[in-house]
């Protein structure tokens, strides 16, 4: 295993990571209900009354979201669902809220996947710091849909703050935790490794036998053979040959020490 390896989904960079993984998908579930929900805001439903292709639902508040809209009481309706399209049109600023909130959905599912990544495979803390640089980018856009209430629709009738709107403030606040805590990750260890090294105990010191053989060559060199024997009956042979030059040389400083 090379080094600084961990096994698959062991979190190489902490259990923060798994943190990071787990508010980026709560904040992705409440993005993507913000984006379906059609009750953002409300209007009341006498402003209504008198439009060609709405039904009559007076002493109600008829409500209004990035893409859909409360065609029926507690019944969502796309805006351009053929006859069913709502009569009246909503302006720009609806048309630039619903943009930002389907970037953010877009973008919040890439970076929920990546985040899910990180909890298994180790990477460059640079690249965990950009993953947190592109949750406060979603986190922006997530906040742009509140230029709902800027559309004409608002302009013209009076808004409400309704469930929708509720759930853009929770996905704003998730994608910011999850922004603050990808630069909190630390970097993996890269001197951590899982490799199993191996162990030479007093006892199987006790069960090693070694044998040494010398053979003198007629050229003068000689050859070392040393066999080291194990309790299990594994061998390790080892041989060096020693040339005349060296032999002499020995000989020389054996006669010095005599």
């Amino acid at each position: 295993m090379a080094k600084g390896c961990r096994p698959c989904c062991s979190l190489p960079h902490g259990w923060l990571s798994l943190a990071v993984a787990i508010v980026a998908t709560i904040g992705l579930c409440m993005s993507l209900n913000t984006l379906s929900n059609c009750r953002f805001v409300t209007v009341s439903d006498d402003a209504f009354a008198n439009m060609p292709g709405m039904s009559g639902m007076m002493d109600i508040n008829r409500g209004f979201g990035l893409t859909t809209y409360e065609k029926y009481e507690n019944s969502c309706q796309p805006y351009n669902e053929g006859w069913d399209r709502f009569p009246e049109d909503l302006g720009a600023m609806h048309i630039a809220a619903r943009a930002f909130a389907i970037v953010a959905v877009v973008f919040g599912v890439i970076a929920m996947i990546i985040s899910w990544c990180i909890c298994c495979i180790s990477c460059d803390i640079r690249f965990i710091k950009g993953l947190g640089i592109t949750f406060g980018c979603i986190m922006v856009f997530q906040g742009l849909a509140f230029l709902f209430f800027g559309a004409d629709l608002c302009k013209r009738h009076e808004c409400a703050f309704a469930n929708a709107a509720g759930l853009n403030i929770a996905a704003i606040i998730l994608w910011a935790v999850a922004s603050f805590l990808s630069f909190l990750v630390r970097p993996f260890d890269e001197s951590a490794t899982d490799s199993v090294l191996p162990v030479t105990s007093d006892v199987d010191q006790k069960n090693v036998t070694e044998k040494i053989t010398e053979i003198i060559n007629a050229d003068g060199t000689k050859v070392i053979t040393k066999e080291v024997l194990h309790a299990d009956g594994s061998k390790i042979v080892e041989t060096t040959k020693i040339g005349k030059d060296d032999l002499e040389k020995e000989g020389d400083m054996e006669a010095i020490d005599v």
